[in-house]
């Protein structure tokens, strides 16, 4: 297992540092890859305006994975959405659940839902695949499972688990805490390899 931790834009070039360097190459279907397995990223103060972020992130794609969190439409750029398996998975709102859950019992253990389905249909299994939340020291800590992560585009996921975060720590009455990521399979497409390095070379007096 590899730890990150950081700031939000740190943990970020760390994450593509680390798999450049250590990771192995890889295909996906037929698609070359640099892949790292396991790897575990903490923010403890996340903030989705950090400069790495606004310099190097693409505000099309943030606000395409914004979308996904919460739309219930698929995603036509993305053929995806996590919004309906979050808020009309099978027609349940598992984010009202998790919330309800965490203020009738805030020292719960099992505020968790899950965004797969037996025999999965896609038409994308959901690379975002867990999401527990616990309250402890009186904030609320928010941890996420990826089966598989863009490390080039990870930016726009963190950002958008962020928000995610937020809403159920205001909702539910509790300080926001740390958001916590676990990666199964990060990885960085080879079309991306080059445009990654050359951010790299730019940020090196940042890390």
């Amino acid at each position: 297992m590899y730890t990150i931790t950081g700031t939000a834009g740190n943990n970020w070039l760390e994450y593509c540092k680390l798999v450049l360097e250590y990771g192995s190459d890889f295909h996906d279907e037929g698609e070359k890859i640099k892949e790292l397995l396991d790897v575990f990223i903490l923010f403890d103060n996340f903030d989705p305006n950090d400069s790495i972020f606004v310099k190097y992130g693409n505000p099309h794609t943030i606000d395409l994975y914004k979308q996904k969190m919460i739309s219930l439409e698929i995603i036509p750029e993305l053929n995806t959405t996590y919004g309906k398996r979050l808020y009309a998975q099978q027609g349940f709102d598992q984010i009202k659940w998790l919330t309800d859950r965490l203020k009738r019992k805030p020292e719960t253990k099992s505020a968790t839902i899950s965004l797969l389905l037996p025999d999965d249909p896609g038409p994308r299994i959901p690379c975002l695949t867990t999401i527990d939340c616990k309250v402890r020291g009186g904030k609320l800590h928010m941890t996420v499972f990826f089966r598989s992560q863009n490390v080039a585009r990870s930016y726009a996921n963190f950002i958008s688990v962020h928000y995610l975060h937020e809403k159920i720590a205001i909702d539910s009455g509790h300080p926001l805490g740390q958001m916590k990521f676990i990666v199964s399979s990060a990885h960085i497409y080879e079309r991306d390899i080059e445009p990654v390095k050359k951010i790299l070379e730019e940020t090196s007096e940042l890390r």
